[in-house]
């Protein structure tokens, strides 16, 4: 089970378009941005619950700046975290995976029309 925890999460970010992955040389922060829709029929306080179970882990991974999850009108969830840099996210990716808290929030999620990239993070307000 949780190879292919990990594998959900590790094959978008390699099927990503070149271009749609922060430059890892930067050491500028890196924004890891996923949208996805919920299976159908989930419970959605269910998934929140599953969602804040993961909390712990990611904010202790190296490099862990912030997380913001949302949901639009249409049901297209995002989750918006903030890395200090390209190597953080993807080792984060790598260790957070192979936790099996990580097991119940993937088990809502929709693959088929989820998606993945990072985005380098130019402007913060207040800087």
């Amino acid at each position: 089970m949780h190879r292919s925890l990990l594998l959900a999460r590790a094959l978008p970010v390699c099927l990503a378009p070149a271009d749609s992955r922060a430059d890892s040389g930067s050491g500028r922060p890196v924004a890891e941005i996923v949208t996805f829709h919920l299976i159908p029929g989930s419970d959605e306080a269910a998934f929140l619950t599953a969602a804040r179970a993961t909390e712990g882990p990611v904010a202790a991974q190296p490099g862990f700046r912030s997380r913001v999850l949302s949901r639009d009108d249409s049901g297209l969830w995002t989750d918006h975290v903030e890395w200090a840099d390209l190597a953080s996210a993807e080792a984060a990716a790598q260790a957070v995976m192979a936790m099996p808290v990580f097991g119940p929030f993937v088990g809502f999620i929709d693959r088929s029309g989820m998606t993945l990239r990072h985005a380098q993070v130019v402007w913060t307000m207040g800087d």
